[in-house]
């Protein structure tokens, strides 16, 4: 198990490169890269490389997937988004599937979302790349999005039959949606191909919270998980002395 830092969560107030620079003071050497269309690619590549850093997460274009009229352009999004990451040296890549939409049935949308997926598959097997979905809490966080149940998610992953399609499984959104974190992560870790993390509630820092993860970490390292798990909270204090803090207890 690897920890990163995903830079646009915790240093939301800052462009890309500086995020880059704070997690490198604050010791972290792997980074997840969202939101970096809107940013000075060449300029961020160089900062990367200056500070010998890994981007091991990057986000590909966000479309309704549920809407078949949309495919089209997520799959040229996503072939854009592999072109990127290949500069970058990443080959992971996440999406999520969008809102619901009003008056098609759940399954018909589900029916929609795998089918581009599917097709999506055939870029990141090709690229070597792995593709990821996130289900979202539509609790607090993301109302209306379709994507919400981690189980969804996993039969969806096991409906599309590629090991380059998995689920990013964030703690904190599961915790909301449906508990129960450790049996649903044991079962299914075959299908998992990353982690967020952050507290509950308040999407805090990792040690402040309900969600115990010292036993989460624990258990991740006794099922041999070899990816990433990347720290997502909101910060309150200093982000660079949080992420030290987390470091001295976690890695």
């Amino acid at each position: 198990m690897k920890f990163s830092v995903v830079i646009p969560m915790i240093f939301h107030q800052l462009p890309l490169v500086e995020g880059l620079r704070r997690a490198h003071e604050a010791g972290m050497q792997n980074a997840e890269v969202m939101r970096w269309h809107e940013a000075d690619l060449n300029e961020l590549i160089k900062i990367k490389d200056q500070l010998n850093m890994q981007v091991v997460m990057m986000n590909t274009k966000m479309m309704q997937l549920a809407d078949t009229t949309l495919h089209s352009a997520f799959l040229e999004g996503l072939s854009h988004a592999i072109e990127v990451s290949k500069m970058f040296g990443c080959n992971n890549l996440f999406c999520v599937p969008g809102n619901e939409i009003p008056g098609v049935t759940r399954t018909a949308q589900k029916d929609n979302i795998i089918s581009v997926l599917k097709e999506a598959a055939k870029q990141v097997e090709q690229a070597g790349c792995v593709l990821h979905i996130e289900p979202l809490n539509i609790k607090i966080d993301h109302p209306g999005q379709f994507l919400y149940s981690s189980d969804e998610a996993f039969d969806m992953v096991k409906r599309v039959g590629s090991p380059n399609v998995k689920v990013l499984f964030d703690i904190y959104h599961q915790q909301i949606t449906e508990g129960d974190l450790m049996r649903r992560i044991t079962e299914n870790i075959e299908y998992i191909g990353h982690f967020h993390a952050s507290n509950n509630p308040g999407r805090t820092k990792v040690p402040i919270g309900e969600i115990n993860y010292p036993y989460i970490f624990e258990e991740l390292d006794k099922l041999n998980y070899q990816g990433y798990v990347g720290i997502e909270y909101v910060p309150v204090h200093d982000p660079v002395e949080d992420l030290k803090e987390f470091r001295r207890m976690y890695m």
